[in-house]
């Protein structure tokens, strides 16, 4: 399950930052002109300066191209900067916070999480019958093994086995640990247990 309303946010981003693009290259461009414009001019007095010929109606042109490519330069960065400032958007991240925890949570929620939740529960359950079961069953053991106990004497008191588990593998086998949970959290399998798939 996707959450694809953001596929028109970030569609709208990507526009938009093209549209940024477009506007800082005009701001470019118009600064690149100025500066080339700059470079004839002094280019044209120095050539003045070592032909010793009057270029002033020339030098006078550059001066007032470069007057309005300096202009057009400010204009160029106000342009840039206000599509910068100004949030013309369809949709804003509010929206799409709006969306995600609105919509997209409750029925993500509903159709992937409560199964999974349900599943947890019903193990939970289920292993908690199977250690009261345990338990049960090594009550009913221990009974018998205290009744035999108290008719063969002291002497056999220690020589009956015992069927509740005596070693922390055997619990660990078969009862969930700290381990196993922290394991869990960390997002890998504990210790021998084999998942499918």
């Amino acid at each position: 399950m996707k959450f694809e309303f953001i596929e028109q946010f970030i569609e709208q981003k990507n526009k938009r930052n093209e549209k940024g693009q477009e506007y800082a290259k005009r701001e470019q461009d118009a600064i690149e002109q100025v500066h080339a414009l700059k470079f004839e001019y002094e280019k044209t007095i120095a050539e003045s300066v070592k032909t010793d010929k009057p270029v002033d109606k020339k030098l006078d042109q550059l001066a007032a191209k470069i007057e309005a490519a300096e202009k057009l330069v400010e204009r160029r960065t106000e342009e840039r900067y206000l599509f910068s400032t100004i949030a013309n958007e369809e949709i804003s991240s509010d929206d799409v916070v709006d969306a995600f925890n609105s919509d997209f949570f409750s029925k993500f929620k509903e159709k992937k999480m409560e199964p999974v939740l349900e599943r947890l529960l019903a193990v939970k359950k289920e292993f908690s019958e199977a250690v009261f079961a345990y338990n049960g069953v090594v009550k009913e053991f221990e009974s018998e093994r205290n009744a035999a106990r108290a008719e063969l004497g002291d002497s056999y008191h220690y020589k009956l086995k015992p069927i509740k588990f005596s070693s922390e593998l055997e619990k660990e086998k078969y009862f969930i640990t700290d381990r196993d949970l922290r394991a869990l959290s960390y997002g890998e399998v504990p210790v021998g247990v084999t998942i499918d798939g």
